[in-house]
């Protein structure tokens, strides 16, 4: 089995920040827009780990009550294909910043 190198591997897929705008604390377009991104998919990836807990919550809980059970099922459905998506935001955003900056 080959070894792997994580750091090499993370590296990959971070996106990459344009620092070429000036000191730290420049509002430059771009630096402003990769933090509003981060930021959303922060937001998002918590919103969706919410909804994967509500939907188990609510399922475990339904006691039998089919209609409940249903809905916890469907919250907990929605939040992992949230989840799936934000991933997918992330990677694209990832590569397109190594194709810019490239």
């Amino acid at each position: 089995m080959a070894d792997v190198d994580f750091g090499k591997l993370l590296n990959a897929f971070t996106p990459i920040h344009n620092h070429a705008c000036g000191q730290v604390g420049d509002t430059c377009l771009d630096n402003i827009l990769f933090t509003v991104i981060n930021i959303m998919l922060y937001i998002g990836g918590i919103a969706a780990i919410l909804a994967i807990l509500y939907g188990g919550i609510m399922y475990i809980t339904s006691g039998g009550d089919e209609a409940k059970a249903a809905k916890g099922r469907a919250s907990a459905i929605n939040g992992v294909i949230g989840m799936v998506i934000i991933l997918l935001s992330w990677a694209i955003m990832a590569a397109v910043g190594r194709i810019v900056n490239a």
